[in-house]
């Protein structure tokens, strides 16, 4: 493909988003063994005390809904919270941050497509060395008819803004609920340059 340049230098957003759309990632062959790989990954995080949300609310915060039209299958982790003003519904982790997920994935032809997600991390408070630091995390890919898709901004990241979007790789979502429960933390103190 070729790389469509502006009269600026500056690339197509649309082209960018292509190609992260159109790269392989790892997703289960079905709805059902999605939910249940993170279901897997969640009670194993509560079992290695990274996660302090219990395993009875772990059963109760992750649903699948399957949709009557379309093969189309929604998991839900936790309960969207788009104010942030609540913690009930969050997945709590260890050191406090607290993270909620929603994906649509449809069945077709014995493979599993990933239409949409949104995975958001509210970071804990307390800044090492009083650096500022963002209060959420939000990755989303929106489905393929959401005018972000039309602005090439289909598969972004909000850094603690709503309305600042970084296009973003897509990430499985397996990977996705692994790098919020065990790579996305604070360091215990300021990084020293």
């Amino acid at each position: 493909m070729a790389d469509k340049r502006t009269e600026h230098g500056s690339f197509d957003l649309h082209d960018l988003q292509e190609r992260i759309c159109n790269t392989p990632y790892p997703i289960a062959s079905s709805a059902r063994a999605l939910f249940k790989q993170l279901k897997t990954v969640l009670l194993a995080a509560y079992r290695e005390e990274r996660l302090s949300t219990p395993p009875h609310d772990i059963l109760r915060f992750l649903q699948k809904k399957s949709s009557a039209r379309g093969g189309a299958h929604e998991i839900y982790g936790g309960e969207k919270d788009n104010r942030r003003r609540s913690d009930v519904g969050w997945f709590r982790r260890d050191d406090g941050a607290l993270f909620n997920f929603k994906l649509t994935v449809i069945e077709h032809r014995q493979a599993l497509i990933l239409e949409s997600y949104a995975f958001e991390l509210r970071l804990p408070h307390g800044k090492p060395g009083n650096l500022p630091q963002p209060e959420f995390l939000r990755f989303d890919l929106n489905h393929s008819r959401h005018h972000n898709s039309e602005r090439g901004l289909r598969c972004h990241l909000h850094p603690g803004n709503d309305d600042v979007q970084v296009p973003s790789p897509l990430i499985a979502p397996v990977e996705l609920l692994q790098l919020f429960l065990y790579h996305v933390r604070l360091p215990v103190r300021a990084r020293q340059s």
